[in-house]
């Protein structure tokens, strides 16, 4: 942990603020991110936020930087969707990833409701499932269960740290 926030406070200059309750979600993301070679180079502050009705968290950047904002619901989800929230709004803040699919090494935006929903047989495997940790919605206990390991090495798979 010492060296995460050491790495932390050398590429950006200030330790992160970080609420107590995400912390080893937050220790965690950089042990995965450590091995598979990457390094996030921004400090980001996680902390509990006032967000709109829908939603659960998001990654936000201004004049102070890099946030990650949770709503209260966070206290609803199972330990496992938790986990793939933080790691979904993670890799927004830390490997620059948006709402994104890979095909034939391609990366495919899921954009929008509307393309989403095009999307059927594009972005999903055979059960039905969202391919990537990345899908604008957060992943059920079901799918993460079933694809935890695909997430985890996918979530890497298009991230730029810089």
């Amino acid at each position: 942990m010492i060296y995460i926030l050491f790495v932390l406070f050398i590429a950006c200059g200030k330790p992160a603020n970080i609420d107590p309750t995400f912390m080893s979600y937050n220790n965690q993301y950089f042990k995965l991110s450590n091995a598979y070679g990457i390094v996030p180079q921004y400090s980001v502050d996680i902390y509990f936020a006032s967000l709109p009705k829908d939603t659960l968290a998001e990654c936000n950047t201004d004049s102070n930087g890099r946030q990650i904002e949770v709503s209260d619901a966070w206290q609803d989800l199972t330990p496992l969707e938790r986990e793939m929230l933080f790691d979904h709004e993670a890799t927004h803040c830390y490997c620059n990833r948006k709402h994104t699919f890979f095909q034939n090494n391609t990366e495919i935006p899921y954009d929008t409701v509307e393309q989403v929903s095009t999307l059927a047989s594009k972005g999903f495997l055979p059960d039905g499932c969202p391919q990537s940790i990345m899908y604008p919605y957060l992943v059920s206990n079901e799918c993460a269960e079933r694809h935890h390991t695909e997430y985890i090495f996918e979530m890497f798979k298009g991230c730029n740290p810089t």
